[in-house]
């Protein structure tokens, strides 16, 4: 069973890298289409980032912590990958953010192709979409198991104080 404080310890790391990254991009006002969709792209991995935290907290202190255990276990794996993701991305902007100052970033901004080549910027922007579609999924699947179980406890319950009323 995936431990839902190692879950959280992985959403803190690779939001805070996220956010790292989205400042980094922030920075470049006249940056070109790719790096545009982009820090779009980071912005919404952090807000799915952010509802997984919230989920993954509330879980603790439920019930249900038995039932969705293993499938944590998927949302853990993915959050891995998302990670080790935000860390490649990251080792190269912080690799150019050690050389630059902020102002020659802004007068670079662009052109970008110091940061990644328009091929890696493609496949960057390509796999954290699937990263964060595949999150998605799992929190999702999570989720409506998690719903699916509460109703089923409730009418069970329900049911069980009509029979003790009658």
């Amino acid at each position: 069973m995936a431990d839902p404080f190692a879950i959280i310890g992985l959403v803190d790391t690779a939001f805070g890298l996220g956010c790292k990254i989205y400042a980094f991009f922030s920075a470049l006002k006249d940056a070109p289409k790719e790096i545009h969709r982009f820090h779009e792209e980071l912005g919404v991995f952090n807000a799915v980032l952010e509802d997984v935290k919230q989920y993954v907290k509330v879980f603790t202190g439920s019930s249900f912590a038995t039932e969705d255990g293993i499938k944590l276990k998927i949302i853990e794996m993915t959050l891995k990958q998302c990670e080790a993701e935000f860390r490649d991305i990251y080792d190269a902007i912080k690799t150019q953010d050690e050389k630059l100052s902020l102002s020659t970033l802004k007068k670079l901004g662009s052109s970008s192709s110091w940061v990644f080549d328009c091929d890696e910027r493609e496949r960057s922007t390509k796999r954290l979409s699937r990263a964060r579609e595949s999150l998605t999924i799992a929190f999702s699947s999570v989720n409506r198991s998690r719903e699916s179980a509460k109703s089923g406890f409730e009418s069970r319950t329900r049911e069980d104080q009509e029979s003790d009323s009658a």
